[in-house]
């Protein structure tokens, strides 16, 4: 049986452009990559720097990125944290890293960019190439 994996994204530079604190275009092939992983069984983290007014007031910067992820059809599993059941290290609490088995953001070394974003048919290619969408 295929195992479950989890793929890490970042938002803006990522999935959007950068128009901090405004929601950026959509990057390059993104959502179709993104729901390809989604298909074929893994899940997706929502790892970025985005927050919300912790009194629920002026601005809700992370909450308008989860909308737009699910507004474009994109399951998100869990934000900026990894779910109690995988963390073998302190299931009590405080992590100190979102556990993944990929980490997609703008700016990893390497990384190609096209339109000012992660060029998402790149990691389509590395993702293919590591198995992520074998039956």
């Amino acid at each position: 049986m295929k195992r479950s994996r989890v793929i890490a994204v970042d938002f803006d530079g990522t999935v959007v452009t950068h128009m901090y604190p405004q929601i950026g275009k959509e990057a390059d092939d993104c959502v179709r990559v993104l729901k390809r992983v989604i298909e074929a069984g893994h899940r997706i983290v929502l790892w970025t720097c985005r927050e919300d007014d912790p009194e629920g007031g002026k601005f809700n910067y992370l909450g308008k990125a989860v909308a737009w992820m699910y507004e474009s059809g994109l399951s998100v599993d869990t934000v900026n944290d990894t779910r109690p059941q995988d963390d073998f290290r302190n299931p009590t609490g405080l992590r100190r890293k979102v556990l993944a088995d990929c980490y997609i953001d703008d700016r990893n070394l390497g990384v190609p960019k096209k339109n000012g974003c992660v060029d998402w048919s790149w990691v389509e290619q590395k993702l293919e190439e590591e198995g992520w969408f074998d039956a």
